[in-house]
Order: structure tokens, then sequence, then C-alpha cells
């Protein structure tokens, strides 16, 4: 599509006697007057091909802006998200501090927030065991739960009772 004397994109294309092809006005700029044959197919091509080009051009411009706008959102969204972490984190650190303030200032009590050990006052346990055992409860030889619940009367006196049952809880001693 460029001339060869001038090296730009022909806009009136023609034929020289050797059949290269040149653009005309280049031509008459060197004082050129043979013969020329109009190549009227390169020139519909060289029309087609510029008029693709603006279009691609035109497509890239709105390419960017869209990109633009877009990267604009996503920024825009990450900096919403970013607060509400930074709030969630405050909220957190709060209800860590609400938490331990509630927690009685007895020195031997351990307890496990926010997945470490740590006792009354906050600070992490040394030994990083829970002070109590979880599992079943004990169960006795006929395979019932046993379970040692005071009477008003045994509280008064110190002593127990003993009851056997599948519940936890209420009265097992107390009528009987």
């Amino acid at each position: 599509f460029r001339c060869i004397i001038t090296g730009e994109i022909m806009e009136d294309p023609v034929i020289l006697e050797d059949g290269r092809c040149c653009d005309k006005s280049s031509l008459h700029n060197l004082g050129y007057d043979g013969p020329l044959l109009e190549n009227f197919a390169l020139k519909d091509a060289i029309e087609e091909y510029l008029q693709l080009y603006d279009s691609v051009e035109q497509r890239q411009l709105e390419w960017s802006a869209y990109f633009q706008d877009h990267q604009q959102r996503l920024r825009t969204a990450l900096r919403g998200r970013a607060i509400q972490v930074q709030s969630l984190h405050t909220a957190i650190e709060k209800n860590l501090a609400r938490a331990r303030s509630l927690i009685p200032r007895t020195p031997s009590r351990r307890v496990r927030i926010d997945d470490r050990n740590v006792d009354s006052d906050g600070n992490p346990s040394a030994s990083g065991e829970l002070p109590f055992h979880c599992g079943p409860a004990p169960r006795s030889t006929d395979g019932t739960s046993t379970m040692t619940i005071p009477t008003h009367d045994q509280e008064a006196t110190g002593g127990t009772s003993t009851s056997h049952g599948g519940g936890g809880g209420g009265g097992g001693g107390e009528g009987a």
C-alpha cells in the first residue's frame, strides 16, 4: 500500500510501464510524463484497509475507555472491602477485649479465647493445655451415667447423693 518513491500510503495508485505501482502525485512531483494505468483494485483495497484500520482504532479506544472504567470500579470496590475488613477487625478486637474483661480474675482459671489458651487476665497459658477434660461422662457398670448431685439436705450438711440415669440433671436424688 506504500508508494515506492515516498514510502507513504498511496491515495491514487497507478501502474508504471515496468509493472511497479506508485502514487500518481509522487510521479507528477518528479516530472514523470510516461504512460500510467489507474490501479482501481489496489485503490479499493487501500480504502477498505483504511476503513478497517479506523474501525479497529475506534474499537481500541472504546476498549481502553471500558477497561479504565472497569479498573476504577474495581478500585472503588476494593477500597470498600478494605474498609469492611478494617471495621470487622476493630469489632473483633473490641469483642475480645470485652470477653477478657468478663473473665473472673481468678489466676488459676484458664479459658480458651480466640483459639488461644489464656488465663483470666488474658495472658497466654504456659502449658498450652486446657484445665478441664472433655469427653464422655463416667459410666457405671450397667452403662448408665453416674453423677453426684447434692440434695438440699446434703448441701447444708456437705454430703452428696448419687443418681443413676441418662439425664444430667435436675433433682435425680431428691425424691429417693
